[in-house]
């Protein structure tokens, strides 16, 4: 006579687990068998006495860590987002650069202008009227973005 089951909750009678054969799982899972073999001896699978595997060891050793797997590869694409934004920061800081450095860089040119000027043939009121003009200029005005005015010729110099 054959062993009588038990009814589970619902009074359903249990089924047993499927298992695979090495085989039978490289379809099921369509992975080649020689992949398969390696991942389930990576993993430390052991098939069972049946020489079979149950759907849980296939797929464990095929998603290793399946279960942190998401959390990590979260973590993973926030540690990416979070250098690529300091490596964003360290190329805008870098751009920055300090008033006193740019007018240090640029001491020499404006010197070498007042000396061409001063040594023109240029009346001292015409002199006068470029230094004039050139002490009128706002720093400021670097950094605006022209838009009507883009055609325009600033003082007659471009």
């Amino acid at each position: 006579m054959a062993a009588k089951r038990e009814n589970d909750a619902r009074g359903n009678a249990p089924t047993p687990p499927v298992r695979l054969s090495l085989a039978a799982a490289s379809r099921e899972f369509v992975v080649p068998l020689a992949t398969l073999h390696a991942k389930l001896t990576s993993t430390g699978t052991k098939c069972g006495a049946d020489k079979r595997f149950s759907i849980k060891q296939v797929y464990e050793a095929l998603i290793p860590d399946h279960r942190k797997g998401y959390n990590e590869e979260k973590q993973r694409l926030m540690r990416e987002q979070a250098d690529r934004i300091a490596l964003e920061n360290e190329a805008t800081r870098g751009a920055m650069i300090a008033k006193a450095d740019v007018y240090e860089g640029f001491a020499p040119i404006f010197e070498h202008i007042r000396r061409v000027i001063m040594g023109s043939k240029l009346t001292d009121d015409e002199k006068d009227q470029i230094f004039a003009e050139l002490r009128r200029f706002n720093e400021g005005d670097l950094f605006k973005k022209r838009h009507d005015d883009a055609d325009a010729e600033p003082s007659g110099v471009r």
